[in-house]
């Protein structure tokens, strides 16, 4: 059992999330909040508060950060105070330096394609440099991002959320209870892997669509669909919606073949461009019924009041029992493994 003081750190951001999930751990634990200051030239630093209660010298850090989309930060702005943190964690003395990260950024740059950089790599290289001891995130794009980190000097430990969106499903609309009624699809081939998982666990029929793209503009042609779904309840699997220009075709490719209702369950809500305008059309034109997220993202409880389809499920149980199981040198793998 570890004898070192847990602390909960968190970026901007990442409040909402860090104090949900120390009242889980417990009031054993530790919360700071980690200051980000610009220059006027958009330059950041971090900064802890002062005084011996803000120290951190022989802890164990557990630092959260979540994209929050209100502050008008690039991606670019995101990492920069997440490396800032986790140096700053290391120059300060921590004993253990662990990035709650529900949210990997860069992860789909996890392979070459042309000349460029394999940027979720460099991600990796920036985190292990800062002082990384463990990284904890949550469906990563791609899981052989674990293999970008130097196992003796960073464990990474990837957890998926479908166990949470099934839960939340089953309760809302008694998913597990009715599996004949349901059909579980995802986006297309590349989400394959996840509904083949889910529907061996569940029992649930697996829709595998199949997406065809016309690559002169990049765009999605059509969306072909050979199971049958008529009368079904489809629920769409995916780790993210971004531009929603994959999930929208998908969506109607569903209602043509006969779907009564679509739900969408998606771990990260990393709306840009037209997503939530496109979202919301799908809504009002009742091709869909709700779309269920975590809080991977500090989404705004405005924009759930403005957009009545959108539903939040929080990673703090997830998060908590992964920390907890760290701090107390206990197994993970039971967390991330065993996805029911």
């Amino acid at each position: 059992m570890s004898r070192r003081k847990p602390i909960l750190v968190y970026l901007p951001g990442g409040e909402s999330l860090a104090k949900s999930t120390k009242q889980i751990l417990g009031l054993d634990w530790g919360l700071i909040p980690a200051e980000v200051k610009y220059f006027p030239d958009g330059e950041c630093k971090v900064v802890l508060p002062r005084g011996e209660k803000f120290s951190v010298r022989g802890a164990d850090t557990y630092l959260i950060q979540t994209p929050e989309p209100d502050r008008n930060r690039s991606p670019q702005d995101h990492f920069m105070e997440l490396v800032s943190a986790v140096a700053l964690l290391t120059e300060s003395g921590a004993c253990y330096r662990t990035a709650v990260i529900p949210w990997y950024a860069f992860a789909c740059q996890d392979k070459k394609r042309q000349r460029e950089c394999l940027t979720a790599k460099l991600v990796a290289d920036f985190l292990e440099v800062a002082g990384a001891t463990h990284i904890i995130t949550v469906d990563v794009h791609n899981d052989a991002i674990e293999g970008f980190f130097d196992r003796c000097r960073c464990t990474f430990n990837g957890l998926y959320a479908s166990s949470l969106m099934l839960a939340y499903l089953d309760e809302a609309i008694g998913l597990l209870k009715r599996k004949e009624e349901f059909a579980l699809s995802a986006v297309d081939s590349g989400g394959s892997s996840r509904i083949l998982h889910l529907a061996k666990e569940t029992g649930i029929m697996p829709v595998l669509p199949f997406k065809v793209r016309n690559y002169d503009n990049g765009k999605v042609a059509k969306i072909i669909i050979n199971e049958e779904v008529e009368g079904k309840i489809a629920v769409i699997f995916d780790d993210m919606i971004r531009s929603a220009s994959s999930i929208v075709p998908t969506c109607e490719a569903l209602k043509t073949k006969g779907a009564k209702d679509i739900y969408i369950a998606a771990t990260h809500a990393d709306f840009c461009g037209e997503a939530v305008a496109l979202l919301d059309k799908l809504a009002q034109d009742g091709v869909i019924k709700k779309a269920v997220f975590t809080d991977s993202f500090n989404i705004s409880p405005e924009f759930t009041s403005n957009h009545p389809w959108f539903i939040k499920t929080s990673l703090d149980q997830m998060l908590a029992q992964a920390i907890s199981s760290l701090h107390l040198e206990k197994p993970v793998s039971g967390i991330y493994l065993d996805d029911k």
